[in-house]
């Protein structure tokens, strides 16, 4: 613009405009890519949720369909307010054990497994396992504490109540044919073999009655039954002498597996 001048030249509000342009379409351009990966997350985020809800799913009827489960989860059971879909209209199909995504952007796979197992982790167990670990699991005399006295250590370390089995394990394994009020943590580990169980109940062994068990990093459910099909405890007494085969053989006698489980 010429000095002392009243107005823009033509030249110059075309190079403005030019300008202004340019500078709309990058950040077009900017908020179309954020609104990509932000798709791209939700649709992996909605398909994750499909293959845990899934495994759950199998809990109550191990013939449930992975396609089925995914074209109309209702049929199942009540377990969305809204049916997860992809934001990007992409469409949702089971290969071999994965949900993908038919939108091509959305290429990263979600495993939903077969079913068989499926892995859990437990922050409740977790915290059981490091009080246990600082616990003198040896008596004045130099003798292993039996297990009620490591139980009754272990309350003691963990604030004088053990740590209670998220409801998600519970249901994962159960579904909803667990009708007790809660289940927590406690401890045999007085031979080769260390064990969590899991029972009601608010003594130290819980009677050595479970109805979830760990060992060697693998979480076991009773597959007892009362006569009206409801679930019972299965026992855990002599567990912690086992090892090996006898040790597969007597959780096999009373336990299912449910699957590996992380801590």
């Amino acid at each position: 613009m010429q000095r002392g001048s009243k107005g823009f030249t033509l030249v110059e509000l075309i190079v403005v405009i030019a300008i202004l342009s340019v500078l709309l379409g990058m950040a077009v351009l900017r908020i179309a890519s954020a609104r990509e990966d932000a798709d791209k997350k939700a649709c992996y985020t909605d398909r994750a949720l499909i293959a845990r809800t899934y495994q759950l799913a199998l809990i109550k009827n191990s013939s449930t369909s992975l396609q089925n489960f995914i074209d109309d989860p209702a049929i199942y059971g009540t377990y969305y307010s809204v049916k997860p879909t992809c934001p990007a209209g992409g469409t949702y199909t089971a290969i071999n054990g994965k949900i993908v995504c038919s939108h091509p952007e959305h290429d990263n796979e979600v495993s939903a497994g077969s079913g068989t197992t499926v892995e859990v982790t437990s922050n409740s167990l977790i915290l059981t396992i490091k009080a246990l670990a600082s616990i003198d699991k040896y008596n004045k005399n130099g003798n292993p504490l039996d297990g009620q006295k490591l139980n009754e250590e272990l309350k003691e370390k963990l604030g004088d109540a053990f740590l209670p089995v998220e409801d998600y394990i519970i249901e994962m394994a159960f579904g909803d044919k667990y009708k007790g009020s809660g289940l927590t943590w406690r401890t045999d580990s007085a031979g080769p073999t260390t064990i969590y169980f899991a029972g009601d109940g608010s003594s130290n062994h819980s009677n050595w009655a479970a109805y979830l068990v760990v060992v060697d990093g693998v979480l076991y459910k009773t597959k007892l039954t009362e006569g009206n099909g409801s679930i019972r405890t299965a026992g855990v007494a002599q567990l912690y002498q086992k090892t090996g085969t006898s040790l597969q053989e007597a959780l096999a006698k009373d336990f299912t597996v449910v699957g590996p489980i992380d801590y």
